[in-house]
């Protein structure tokens, strides 16, 4: 048995969401220790990156918390370019989001959000675009950050800068728990051998598996298929959002091309 030292937190999960709260909790001087099976397998790493709350028409609760979350995300980013010395790619770019007649652009729920486009203003914005678009909606306070090459790269430098430990090729079998209090965790290491992990605090960052260890959670793998294209530099200035797609242009002309959007794939890669 391994005992956690002290005011030891695990982190089940060593992507995007377990590096962010790895690295805000090393920073306020807990002990961190991140368990990893793969890392590769993290959606940070093949993710688009949009911040998007207006641009794919959110509404109600979960639209306010994307609205905060885009006000918070600049101060957050800069913390994290502090810590590593490197850059997040964030940009402050816009998204646009075209529409087949000005009556489909008037009622999306986050039309009062952005800037109603015409015919001519859609293809200021977009040069090229097809004929069959007449009107589009400008978000300009929407934008992306370029997580897979970037922004992971960053968190992870800052989580070991600041002390966080790391097991990778760690898979996380079950919560110990008695009388609904975490005891411990039951995981197979990298040489497959079975360990218990004497644990009190853990933060469930699984993402598609959380429901391998907490049943009763509402989540379910959805698998989806994006491509990237190389570019010339500026080639697309604004992310274009839908519908059915999107392509999200990066800094050095890359150009993300998402995605499929597959609900019976189940696990399969």
């Amino acid at each position: 048995m391994t005992a956690a030292q002290g005011n030891g937190v695990l982190i089940l999960g060593g992507g995007l969401m377990g590096l962010a709260l790895a690295h805000q909790l090393a920073r306020a001087g807990r002990s961190v220790e991140v368990l990893s099976r793969q890392r590769s397998e993290a959606a940070g790493f093949v993710a688009a990156g949009m911040l998007a709350p207006h641009a794919e028409g959110l509404s109600g609760d979960l639209l306010r918390l994307g609205q905060d979350s885009l006000q918070r995300i600049p101060g957050w980013v800069e913390q994290i370019e502090a810590d590593s010395g490197l850059s997040c790619g964030l940009r402050d770019c816009g998204i646009v989001v075209p529409f087949a007649s000005e009556a489909e652009r008037d009622i999306y729920p986050t039309a009062p959000w952005g800037q109603a486009l015409d015919r001519a203003a859609l293809e200021r914005e977009i040069p090229g675009i097809g004929p069959g678009w007449r009107a589009g909606l400008l978000f300009q306070q929407d934008g992306q950050i370029d997580n897979r090459r970037q922004l992971m790269r960053a968190l992870e430098r800052s989580c070991v800068d600041l002390g966080v430990r790391f097991q990778e090729g760690v898979e996380v079998l079950e919560l110990l728990q008695r009388d609904q209090t975490l005891r411990g965790i039951r995981v197979r290491n990298a040489e497959g051998d079975l360990q218990t992990i004497d644990a009190r605090e853990a933060v469930l960052c699984c993402g598609a598996w959380s429901a391998d260890l907490l049943p009763e959670l509402p989540i379910y793998p959805v698998k989806g298929q994006m491509l990237s294209l190389q570019g010339p530099k500026d080639a697309l200035p604004r992310v274009i959002f839908g519908p059915g797609t999107y392509l999200v242009p990066r800094e050095d002309g890359l150009l993300v091309v998402g995605a499929t959007s597959e609900r019976d794939a189940g696990f399969t890669t």
